[in-house]
C-alpha cells in the first residue's frame, strides 16, 4: 500500500513539474526548464535511494544501542 501511495505522489509530482516546466519554457527558456527537470529527476532518485537505505540505518542504530 505504501509503494502504491509513493507511486501516486511521484506521478502527481511529475505532473506538477511538467506544468511548471511548460510555463518556464514560455517565459525563461528551454535550457532552464531542462535543468529544473533534471534536478527533479535527481531529487526523486535520491529520495528513492534514501527510502531504500532507511531500514538498514535503523537496523544498525538498534545494534549500536544493544552494544551500549
Amino acid at each position: 500500500m505504501t509503494i502504491f501511495l509513493k507511486l501516486i505522489t511521484t506521478i502527481i509530482g511529475l505532473i506538477i513539474v511538467t506544468v511548471i516546466t511548460y510555463f518556464t519554457t514560455m517565459y525563461i527558456g528551454r535550457f532552464f526548464s531542462v535543468m529544473i527537470l533534471m534536478g527533479y529527476i535527481y531529487g526523486v532518485v535520491a529520495v528513492w535511494k534514501y527510502k531504500r537505505t532507511e531500514p538498514v540505518t535503523k537496523k544498525t542504530d538498534i545494534t549500536s544501542t544493544d552494544k551500549i
